[in-house]
């Protein structure tokens, strides 16, 4: 019998067979060919698997089966086993004795909740063994012996309690352990010994109190170290550097930490995370030494003052984060030693408070978040310094109803600006002059009672304007020039009585708009007129008569606009929610101008009919409605 490995050597087999003979050999005989392939490749599967193979690997899949003890009769050739999502409850070193290829295991999500000394001591050639998700309750020193080309381990999301010492011994090309998720309370000495190669260590999600310089030997390679979400009160000062010379990454976020002193002797330090603990300030040294450090992460902390000096030293951060402290002062000049910082978050805080030039020297700054904080007002230099801003978040803030004109005028390059929630009640004339680059803006839910002409000038890529959730009852004619750019309106949920032509005759590339919930909003004849663009409408909860008035005739418009409008319809729509409306009667004429609309919403009206024309005129369309009433067609 062919002794037949892959796919490319059955077909060299048939190609040879047709050169030697005269006549070329029928299709059957590759059939054969590649049958015997497929023996091949599933000889000595077990009964319970599936498996496949090619040049490299020998996959066997046994997953979602539900049989609790570990098959016997696995191939001897294969190098990938997954198991995951079963029921084995426990493996012994039998179950592997010949499986001595196998270079990767998965046995996430069965039920194992023990494993004996030397289990897997015959796959001396395995590089990835993943055991998480089960229910481990210890590690013994014995269970991985003879491991010594594992390079990847997982016991994650266990219930492991403690780590016996050496546990881990002779898993010299070990570079990643992730023990995170488990119940760990206690560490015993020299539990991490002699892992030279390691470089990632995950012990986050745990009960850990605290940690002994003796029980870590011998991980100078170590560059990450996650304990994050633990219960860690202090480290020894040094510990850190002493042991892990060539850290780079080490997560404490929500533990009961104030800030270690060993942070000063990490100068190789790129990222640190102490988000969520206990640390009420920061010396004025304590960061002056870390002069690689890229990311800092302080969010959740009772942080309350920062000044010039408190991040003296930080010349590589790019990320700030002091979100959710208690913090009540910008001063200027606190981050200017941070000339390449591009993201700062102070959202969650209590600053009312930001003095002239705080962000002085912040040119590289794309990222400001000072939303849900006590600022009544900003000084007009208050953004000093920010021309390279894209996005800043004003939200939840205590504003008073009023801004000065100039507050945004350093911020030529700014792209989306949120001022939400801010219980603003006025829009001045010019107030956004100088954010030539804004794209989207958003004024949701304050107080604006009405638009003055110029409102938005000088907005000439604005694209998208959201003013739900307002108290807007009118808008002057003017108030939305320059906006040809809009794309996206939102102005729906305020009390907006009427809107004309002269109101929408600016937005010229608008294909988005919502004028929902206005109750008592009624629609001047050719309103529609100028915005042929238009792609989606909603007037949900208005008093609008959706009827051809809307759109008028050609010559009744063009007195209405000295632009002149020859075509009077809405041919890109394809969404209109009328919803709501109190309508009693459909006008097929006024669908007619519709001719891509795919979606009506006619929910909560008082219809009884339907023309069938508008289902003849629009094949595929969807219409919705509810009510004791079925809708008839006409």
């Amino acid at each position: 019998m062919f002794e037949v490995n892959t796919s490319v050597e059955v077909l060299n087999m048939y190609l040879l067979l047709r050169k030697n003979e005269n006549k070329p050999r029928p299709i059957p005989v590759l059939l054969f060919l590649l049958s015997l392939a497929f023996l091949r490749m599933v000889q000595g599967c077990s009964e319970t698997c599936t498996c496949r193979s090619n040049d490299l690997e020998v996959y066997v899949e046994c997953s979602h089966n539900a049989f609790a003890v570990f098959p016997d009769d696995i191939s001897s050739s294969a190098t990938r086993l997954v198991f995951s999502v079963g029921n084995v409850h426990h493996l012994t070193p039998k179950n592997f004795a010949n499986l001595t290829k196998l270079s990767s295991i998965d046995f996430r999500f069965n039920q194992i909740s023990s494993l004996e000394a030397g289990t897997f001591e015959s796959l001396s050639q395995i590089l990835k063994l993943d055991v998480s998700y089960n229910l481990l309750e210890k590690v013994e020193r014995g269970i991985f012996t003879n491991l010594y080309s594992l390079k990847y381990l997982s016991l994650s999301h266990n219930k492991l309690r403690e780590v016996r010492k050496e546990a881990f011994l002779n898993l010299k090309k070990l570079r990643k352990l992730d023990l995170s998720s488990n119940l760990l309370f206690k560490v015993d000495d020299s539990s991490f010994s002699h892992l030279p190669k390691l470089e990632s260590l995950d012990l986050s999600f745990n009960k850990l109190t605290s940690l002994r310089s003796n029980q870590f030997i011998d991980l100078g390679n170590l560059r990450k170290i996650s304990l994050n979400d633990n219960s860690l009160g202090e480290l020894e000062v040094s510990f850190l550097p002493k042991k892990f010379p060539k850290l780079h990454s080490l997560y404490l976020s929500e533990n009961n930490m104030n800030l270690t002193k060993s942070v000063r002797l990490m100068h190789d330090l790129q990222i640190f995370d102490m988000s969520e603990n206990e640390i009420i300030s920061i010396d004025d040294d304590s960061f002056e030494s870390s002069r690689s450090l890229k990311i800092l992460r302080l969010a959740g902390n009772k942080i309350a003052n920062v000044c010039y000096t408190t991040f003296k030293g930080l010349y590589q951060t790019i990320l700030l984060d002091l979100s959710r402290n208690k913090i009540k002062t910008v001063y200027a000049n606190t981050f200017s030693n941070m000339k390449i910082l591009e993201q700062l978050f102070l959202q969650g805080n209590t600053i009312d408070v930001i003095e002239s030039f705080a962000f002085n020297n912040l040119s590289y700054l794309i990222s400001l978040d000072l939303s849900k904080n006590n600022l009544i007002s900003l000084d007009d230099k208050s953004f000093s310094g920010l021309e390279n801003l894209r996005t800043l978040d004003l939200s939840q803030n205590r504003l008073l109803g009023v801004m000065s004109q100039k507050i945004f005028h350093p911020l030529s390059n700014l792209v989306t600006l949120k001022i939400v929630c801010c219980n603003l009640s006025t829009v001045k004339t010019n107030q956004f002059q100088g954010l030539t680059r804004l794209r989207t803006l958003d004024l949701y839910n304050n107080s604006i009672n009405h638009l003055k002409r110029c409102s938005f000038c000088g907005l000439k890529e604005l694209r998208t304007l959201d003013l739900k959730f307002n108290q807007i009852q009118r808008i002057e004619i003017g108030a939305f020039l320059h906006l040809h750019q809009v794309t996206v309106l939102w102005l729906s949920h305020n009390r907006l009585k009427r809107i004309g032509l002269e109101t929408v005759e600016y937005l010229s590339s608008i294909k988005h708009l919502s004028l929902s919930f206005n109750a008592d909003l009624q629609l001047s004849a050719c309103v529609f007129a100028p915005i042929g663009s238009l792609e989606s409408l909603l007037l949900e909860s208005t008093k609008v008569k959706f009827s051809v008035d809307l759109f008028g005739n050609s010559s009744f418009c063009k007195l209405k606009n000295q632009k002149g409008i020859t075509e009077i319809s809405l041919p890109r729509l394809d969404v209109l929610n009328l919803a709501s409306t109190k309508m009693k009667e459909l006008r097929t004429e006024v669908f007619s101008r519709m001719p891509r609309l795919l979606d009506l919403d006619l929910r909560n009206n008082l219809l009884t009919k339907i023309p069938r024309r508008l289902y003849e005129d629009h094949p595929g369309i969807i219409i919705h409605f509810h009510g004791k009433k079925q809708l008839s067609q006409d």
